[in-house]
């Protein structure tokens, strides 16, 4: 994905990017595998204004697990990590980190 934005008060545009990398690997007909690495560069800030010196510039990598007990269910468990050139991701006590480590999981079921 790629923006341009006119600026306001000043010639010229404002960009920003996104790319992601993925693949999968199906180990039975109810189990697969995938892994994503993805970027993201806002560096002035159009879509995720961070209010720091590099805004929104973020790399990451995830891996999850997908079981697909019927053909309408999707159960999902991930890992994802992100990192950024500035700190940005809250922790504890209103601190700030450069990285964001979580695992999610998801039930998906489609009528």
């Amino acid at each position: 994905d790629i923006g341009l934005q006119e600026k306001a008060l000043k010639n010229g545009n404002l960009m920003w990017y996104a790319a992601a990398l993925l693949a999968r690997y199906t180990l039975s007909p109810q189990w697969k595998i995938a892994v994503r690495g993805e970027m993201y560069n806002d560096k002035d800030g159009v879509i995720v204004p961070t209010g720091t010196a590099n805004n929104f510039q973020v790399i990451g990598a995830s891996l999850n697990l997908d079981y697909a007990p019927a053909d309408n269910v999707l159960a999902r468990i991930e890992g994802r990590m992100l990192m950024s050139k500035d700190e940005i991701f809250p922790k504890k006590w209103g601190d700030l980190s450069k990285t964001d480590n979580f695992i999610a999981t998801s039930i998906a079921i489609s009528f």
